[in-house]
């Protein structure tokens, strides 16, 4: 029988369920903000410049994005309107603007096309893995206030992400709440003094206080005919999927029963 603990809770996403409820598929203006920390935000692995890509259409109007194909170093820029004043800064560029001008949180970005997770969790999207300490003291805004620095980690599939986003007409948005996400967890472990380092200990606190997801998926389970069922016993197959009102239902992946053992 397939159990909730053959995908991971953890995976950036909830799932809106719609059959089996036992299988839980959880796969303010700052003008200062510069963005000149190149190390910050680091995007490495094979689907990296898809990442940025996706990353830069989050907040294409007010912040230019480039990546340093070697290091995966991703630094921004200010836009600039034609009189030379900036843009202004939206919502979600101000998240990002605001991790990279943080010297004291350093977040690593793994972009791969794989459903599973360097720690063998099922990812969908993208999967919270934690963080851990450098040893090294940085100052906040307050320079007489210092905070242990922390290196994040986080894992994405800018294809799966790019098809939910691009679906609900938000280019970008799951991308970016991956990274906030990612983000978030260390500035808790700051908080906390803690480390998260297996991932379990701030996402239930970063995941909500990221930027929005572009939209739900929901889970459909199916048998060996591709009939749907309400038996976990006769499920082969989770197809995973979006919809709205206004436009059809897109299966975005269809999962085997083999690999949810």
């Amino acid at each position: 029988m397939l159990s909730p603990a053959c995908l991971s809770c953890r995976a950036g996403r909830t799932l809106v369920s719609a059959g089996l409820l036992l299988l839980a598929l959880t796969t303010s203006t700052t003008p200062a903000i510069s963005c000149p920390h190149p190390d910050n935000l680091v995007v490495t692995g094979p689907e990296s410049k898809k990442a940025v890509d996706q990353l830069q259409a989050a907040v294409n109007r007010c912040l230019s994005l480039k990546i340093d194909e070697q290091s995966g170093n991703v630094i921004c820029e200010r836009t600039k309107k034609p009189n030379g004043h900036f843009v202004s800064l939206t919502k979600e560029g101000k998240r990002l603007a605001e991790l990279i001008d943080d010297n004291t949180v350093f977040v690593n970005i793994v972009a791969s096309d794989s459903m599973e997770t360097s720690t063998k969790r099922l990812s969908f999207g993208g999967s919270y893995l934690g963080n851990s300490f450098t040893g090294s003291y940085g100052y906040t805004d307050d320079p007489t206030v210092k905070v242990p620095v922390i290196v994040t980690r986080q894992q994405v599939d800018p294809e799966t992400a790019s098809m939910i986003s691009d679906y609900y007409g938000k280019p970008g948005a799951d991308i970016l709440h991956e990274i906030i996400e990612s983000y978030l967890g260390g500035k808790y472990a700051q908080q906390t003094k803690i480390a998260d380092t297996a991932g379990v200990l701030y996402y239930g606190v970063a995941h909500p206080n990221s930027t929005p997801q572009s939209g739900p998926i929901y889970v459909r389970y199916l048998d060996k005919q591709e009939k749907e069922t309400a038996e976990a016993s006769e499920v082969y197959y989770v197809d995973l999927y979006v919809k709205s009102d206004d436009q059809p239902e897109k299966v975005i992946r269809r999962l085997y029963k083999d690999k949810l053992k």
